[in-house]
């Protein structure tokens, strides 16, 4: 139960950027 915030900010900061990436490559 206590992994589970860390992993959820990390799934959400990994997604954040690759989406930053994604607007940068295009």
């Amino acid at each position: 139960m206590y992994d589970m915030p860390f992993l959820v900010s990390s799934l959400y900061k990994f997604l954040c950027l690759s989406a930053l990436e994604v607007n940068h490559g295009i």
